[in-house]
């Protein structure tokens, strides 16, 4: 049997096993609602025995409609209120009242296949053609709140607007970073009393990563920013570092010792220039001195050339290609510490990177040579 009847401002649709339509075999089925406490109530409350998975409410539409095309909506969901106060009509809501239920909350299929969801937990899953996402139109308005966008393909924005294609806001709504299609241009930050800082990517070791023309990146074991310009790495930052001693430095072997603080870091393949000034108090006027230098294994050129007092009224020097290389000169001036030597050098390094480092010895072990704090030096790379 099939009965439809009223009770308590409610229509009621009741129906035995194996009803399946409202009315004749054609014709338009209307039901009206006029009073403010008519609704439309659709309900089915049963146990079941076992695991559920049907589909309880089905709308299916069968059209065999041969060379015709189809069109229209299969669902139709229209608002014509009109109200002079605001209107906050919802117009679809998918109520799950089990705090622990996991199926999505909506699903939209083509072939069987889902091509958007939503799930229980507010997830929002689209379908993707090779690295589009299907059907996400934003016109006018704002996607916020965005967690993480996650693919295995690149992530393109393209914007209509023929300025702006972009623009990073912190959630007071100041821009961060605004790209502009029409004056070229990427835009840190706004004009303002705080500033908004550029940080490049910061490689920790010597030697520089694969490089591209116009790229740059900070190197810490140099302490230099690095650009990539003519196909070879160069410093960012032209002009001399200058070095010095902070404390005085006594020796008196006949073998070489590093002068502390006086050595720089060098990368593989670059080209150093440098010039030090090396003040020193002589333990006794009969013994002599050498500065010299070490550089990392195997480079293209390592020369130097030291020059300096050997009594108060002549001078003498030295130099080397090699690393501790040059000879001792005849004495040293005097025994006040206003002895100097003057050290020139050029580096052209190899494959190694490592250290350039300034290098003292005694021509005898009898007295004590003492480099005096102050001593510094100055480098550049080119």
């Amino acid at each position: 049997y099939a009965s439809i009847s009223y009770s308590g401002n409610t229509a009621v649709f009741a129906a035995s096993a194996g009803v399946t339509r409202l009315g004749s075999g054609s014709g338009t089925i209307n039901m009206k609602l006029s009073a403010e406490a008519d609704k439309l109530n659709i309900v089915k409350t049963f146990s079941p025995a076992a695991a559920y998975s049907t589909n309880d409410f089905n709308f299916t539409r069968t059209l065999t409609a041969g060379a015709n095309n189809i069109s229209g909506s299969l669902l139709n969901l229209t608002d014509n209120s009109t109200t002079t106060g605001a209107n906050s009509t919802v117009m679809a809501r998918f109520n799950q009242t089990a705090s622990a239920a996991t199926g999505n909350l909506l699903e939209l299929q083509k072939a069987g296949a889902n091509q958007f969801a939503v799930s229980a937990n507010g997830a929002i899953t689209a379908a993707v053609t090779g690295n589009t996402i299907n059907g996400l139109v934003i016109n006018g308005g704002s996607l916020s709140s965005v967690g993480n966008i996650t693919g295995a393909g690149a992530l393109t924005l393209a914007s209509g607007s023929t300025a702006t294609l972009l623009t990073l806001q912190s959630g007071t709504g100041t821009a961060k970073i605004s790209l502009d299609s029409t004056a070229n241009t990427i835009t840190l930050g706004v004009s303002d009393t705080i500033g908004v800082l550029l940080v490049l990517d910061t490689k920790t070791d010597a030697g520089d990563p694969t490089g591209s023309n116009g790229a740059m990146y900070y190197n810490s074991s140099t302490g230099k920013f690095r650009c990539y310009e003519g196909d070879a790495w160069k410093n960012c930052i032209g002009g001399e570092v200058y070095i010095h001693k902070t404390a005085d430095q006594g020796h008196a072997a006949t073998s070489f010792v590093d002068i502390t603080d006086l050595g720089w870091p060098v990368v593989a393949n670059g080209n150093y220039r440098f010039e030090c000034n090396i003040f020193y108090q002589a333990g006794a006027t009969t013994n002599c001195w050498l500065v010299s230098a070490t550089a990392p294994a195997t480079p293209n050129l390592f020369v130097g050339q030291t020059f300096g007092a050997t009594s108060v009224t002549a001078t003498g020097g030295s130099q080397w290609n090699v690393n501790d290389g040059g000879s001792v000169t005849a004495t040293s001036a005097t025994t006040t510490p206003g002895n100097g030597i003057k050290v020139t050098g050029l580096l052209r390094n190899g494959a190694t990177a490592g250290t350039l480092q300034l290098r003292f010895r005694n021509e005898v072990a009898t007295s004590t040579h003492t480099i005096k704090q102050g001593s510094y030096c100055s480098y550049n790379a080119f």
